[in-house]
């Protein structure tokens, strides 16, 4: 008999693409407008206009955040670390904050761009503080 353990190895990217198409798909139904005929177009326009963005711009932004961790694990050899615990999410806020004190009228595409040179910037500057501390503790 197969293990619980053994047996979602074997299946467990099956099982999560299907709970992770399960959620896309009721992401669609999610709203504060009514599923069917909630504008002039009708169910399929505002589907169009609307959810299915949506609900793809959650997809890839989730898909990004997982790969950043990810990336981040491996740049720091420490499986805890994370965009967070690295400030790189601090540093984008600051990038953004900056630009919101010395340029208000900056476009929307400024400032994300200015939060993100500023999230690239602040883990440059992690990576470089975490390269020249002597690692003698895998959990450090």
């Amino acid at each position: 008999m197969i293990g619980f353990q053994t047996w979602f190895a074997r299946r467990g990217l099956v099982v999560l693409a299907a709970l992770t198409l399960a959620a896309g798909v009721a992401s669609l139904f999610i709203g504060a407008g009514g599923a069917v005929g909630a504008s002039p177009d009708g169910e399929v326009g505002y589907f169009l206009t609307s959810r299915v963005p949506r609900t793809i711009a959650l997809l890839l932004a989730g898909t990004a955040m997982a790969l950043s961790g990810m990336i981040m694990q491996m740049l720091a050899r420490n499986r805890f670390a994370e965009p967070s615990t690295a400030g790189t999410i601090d540093s984008a806020t600051l990038g953004v904050l900056i630009v919101m004190i010395f340029a208000p009228g900056m476009p929307v595409l400024g400032k994300m761009a200015a939060g993100t040179v500023a999230a690239l910037v602040g883990t440059a500057l992690f990576m470089l503080i975490l390269r020249r501390m002597p690692m003698r503790d895998p959990l450090m």
